[in-house]
């Protein structure tokens, strides 16, 4: 004969074997299916909407990004959303979940990866703003600048974007330089059709040409606009005006009448034969290394005063 005492414990141990068995998935970790999206800028603040089953809507469920413990929203039990942190362009973060009851139950969703969300910059040009250059700083006057070049904060795409190079000389005419914009990198190189000469001058140290440079709407790889245009200056010493000219190798008249210590017009040249004629055996076609010019100029030959 059993004792009350017994039975009551039977039917106590039951119970608490029946109930057990019965909540043994009462707070089950999550079952997360997919998460999208699955990028999104470096800035942060994209939303994200995981799926699956077996969200705690009671409890709350929690993100770990990247190791950072971020709280979703729970829609239902089988969706949640959150905002991504801020993060950094071309790196991933490792996305998991937890149910607030089961920290210990986390479940990995997947990666997100961070795009690049910032426009690019110019960090520094070749020639700088401001720079001159002094008659001192090059060995040809024909010859000065060849190309300018910008570099930018990252890689940009050369075929965006444009470069436009405006020359103002001392009467103030101005001309657009043209010229060809490659690039390599983080930088872009424009090379002139022909080089930035100096012009000839009466006092060596005078500015006679400027140069305005302005750069816009260069793309990065991403797509990402330079948000406004970039300008920047440079000019060109003039040369010193000379009287007499050496000869050099190779030359021809055309050439010395080109430069712009001489007249810097090449049609000019009749001007040296017609100087030079009366103090030797002057043959305008067989001018020779060494030989000294008299470079005329002034109103009786048709210069302004």
């Amino acid at each position: 004969m059993y004792k009350f005492r017994d039975v009551t414990t039977g039917v106590l141990l039951t119970l608490i074997v029946v109930w057990m068995a019965g909540c043994a998935g009462c707070n089950p970790p999550p079952e997360p299916s997919g998460m999208t999206p699955n990028e999104g800028p470096e800035t942060g603040g994209t939303s994200v909407r995981i799926t699956g089953d077996k969200f705690d809507l009671k409890n709350g469920v929690t993100v770990k990004f990247d190791g950072q413990s971020i709280n979703a929203t729970v829609t239902d039990a089988t969706s949640l959303t959150f905002r991504t942190p801020v993060g950094k362009a071309g790196a991933s973060a490792k996305v998991s979940v937890f149910n607030n009851k089961l920290e210990e139950e986390i479940v990995s969703v997947g990666s997100f990866a961070f795009t690049d969300a910032t426009p690019p910059k110019v960090v520094s040009t070749d020639p700088r703003d401001g720079e001159t250059f002094a008659n001192t700083d090059f060995t040809d006057a024909q010859n000065v600048k060849d190309s300018i070049s910008i570099r930018f904060s990252e890689t940009v795409d050369a075929n965006t974007g444009t470069i436009s190079v405006i020359e103002t000389n001392t009467a103030g005419d101005t001309q657009e330089i043209p010229g060809d914009a490659t690039g390599s990198g983080d930088t872009l190189t424009f090379t002139f059709a022909s080089p930035l000469t100096a012009d000839g001058a009466k006092d060596a140290t005078q500015v006679a040409k400027s140069y305005k440079v302005t750069v816009a709407s260069v793309k990065d790889v991403a797509g990402n606009t330079l948000q406004e245009s970039y300008q920047f200056s440079f000019s060109i010493e003039g040369v010193q005006l000379v009287s007499q000219y050496t000869v050099k190798s190779g030359e021809t008249l055309p050439m010395i009448a080109a430069k712009p210590e001489v007249y810097g017009d090449s049609s000019k040249w009749p001007r040296l034969v017609e100087a030079n004629q009366d103090d030797y055996d002057f043959n305008p076609d067989r001018i020779f290394t060494g030989q000294q010019l008299w470079v005329p100029r002034g109103i009786a030959w048709g210069d302004p005063e």
